[in-house]
């Protein structure tokens, strides 16, 4: 059955149907890359020699909002471009603007799934931005869930937990004991509970022993402040981190389909790579701006939207120099 619009009133929905198929499909297909690298950073932590599988889910999960984030966060862009492409390409965009839909008015047509994927794309962010803003959380999700582990052996056993440089030793007629090293001093410690901070400065231990040399001490409950951090936290609330990636990935989507239609390009994977452009250039702003010892004020969260367009204007501008465009589809 043929996609082509038999009448001038088929023109929308055959356009935005082509345009959500596209988006979709490029999404999956930047799911399944970035889910492959997620697969492989996690691999030994679930294959380990001790591994056990329950322990590093916390971890495989952030992961995972990373590989959907990112997804969304580049399919869709691309998507909308690699269909303006076709619609190009075979001739309907100079058909459709004879019929009074051109670029801008084509590009409007897509609000509808724009909202959708917007927010698809806000509540992952929200997810990985709680994640980034305080891994201790997920740290301590991995510890938890090596004390339940090393309940349920059943036999005594040792339970290693990822990043924490401890493992959980249970045995029967014994509560479960977390064995590892403080973060300062190489202090080996014995402990019934741990807990870390959000930001990883602050640890928490009850019941604990330390061995120091031949020097052994043991206290009820201890507090170590100012630690160094192994993993650094994210210092952009998790709210602006989301509403300044759904900025940037509209900008690209808008501009890349805007591009498209008007400079043409020969080939699909210009397109492509146009859309792909400014999510990534979004994306790397963005990560620069997580770095900053405080939290950014509001308006330098416009920089991620204003890289997100001006990384796919140069790319457009960059590319359609290389003699591999052509004149434009509509006007």
């Amino acid at each position: 059955m043929s996609d082509s619009p038999s009448s001038p009133l088929e023109v929308p929905r055959v356009w935005e149907r082509r345009a959500l198929g596209s988006a979709v499909r490029a999404t999956l297909v930047v799911a399944v890359l970035a889910g492959a690298g997620a697969t492989i950073r996690t691999l030994p932590l679930f294959w380990g020699a001790q591994a056990d599988a329950r322990v590093a889910l916390p971890f495989a999960r952030s992961l995972l909002i990373v590989a959907l984030e990112i997804a969304i966060l580049v399919g869709w862009p691309a998507g909308w471009a690699f269909a303006a492409h076709g619609l190009v390409e075979r001739g309907e965009a100079r058909v459709y603007g004879a019929l009074g839909e051109g670029p801008r008015a084509l590009a409007r047509r897509l609000w509808p799934q724009a909202a959708a994927f917007a927010g698809a794309l806000a509540i992952i962010s929200l997810l990985g931005g709680r994640d980034a803003a305080a891994p201790g959380r997920v740290v301590n999700e991995l510890i938890a869930n090596g004390r339940i582990a090393c309940l349920a052996s059943g036999k005594p056993t040792a339970v290693p937990v990822p990043f924490v440089s401890a493992s959980w030793l249970c045995g029967p007629g014994f509560p479960p004991r977390l064995v590892g090293k403080a973060p300062v001093g190489g202090v080996v410690y014995l402990a019934h509970r741990v807990e870390l901070s959000g930001d990883l400065r602050t640890l928490e231990l009850e019941d604990a022993h330390f061995t120091v040399k031949n020097v052994e001490l043991s206290v009820g409950q201890l507090t170590l402040r100012g630690l160094p951090a192994y993993l650094r936290a994210s210092s952009v609330p998790a709210s602006f981190r989301a509403l300044a990636l759904v900025l940037g990935a509209l900008v690209s989507a808008l501009a890349s389909v805007l591009f498209t239609f008007r400079r043409a390009p020969r080939h699909s994977l210009i397109a492509v790579a146009v859309g792909a452009s400014g999510p990534l250039a979004a994306l790397g702003v963005l990560r620069l701006l997580e770095q900053l010892p405080r939290g950014p004020a509001f308006a330098l969260f416009l920089l991620v939207p204003a890289a997100a367009g001006g990384a796919t204007a140069l790319a457009g501008v960059i590319l359609s120099r290389l003699r591999w465009s052509r004149r434009a589809g509509t006007s």
